[in-house]
């Protein structure tokens, strides 16, 4: 962590003779305000690993990756990752990656995201917002 997160003693596990103490966090635990900034960071560093790169500075929600042909999109939303690709064997390979550095569910393919409905079909996906 960047910054020093100090907590006080949860009830049942005061010491006595040392209420008065803190507790230092030596890592981001999850519902922090710092450990969102942790994770985003060490994905950041995880996939600028993995030779994706920011395009645009400013949105530091989307990564992108060329390798000849093969083409591979990643859009970052608090915690969850949505990864896209012209190669299927190519996203396999990457999932195989960020599992090595951080613990991961493959939902398959996206059906919902951020208030769109997707719809994939052979030739073309539908989006849409009507629920």
């Amino acid at each position: 962590m960047k910054y020093n997160v100090f907590m006080s003693h949860l009830e049942g596990f005061v010491v006595k003779g040392q209420e008065q103490k803190v507790w230092k966090l030596l890592k981001s635990l999850y519902g922090l305000k710092q450990a969102l900034q942790t994770w985003c960071e060490n994905l950041t560093k995880h996939l600028m690993k993995l030779n994706f790169k920011h395009y645009d500075p400013d949105d530091a929600t989307l990564f992108v990756k060329k390798v000849g042909k093969i083409v591979v999109y990643i859009v970052v939303n608090v915690n969850d990752i949505l990864m896209t690709r012209n190669n299927e064997s190519h996203i396999a390979s990457i999932n195989k990656e960020l599992r090595k550095g951080f613990e991961m569910n493959d939902l398959g393919y996206v059906h919902y995201y951020l208030g769109i409905e997707v719809t994939q079909h052979s030739n073309f996906v539908f989006l849409s917002q009507k629920k």
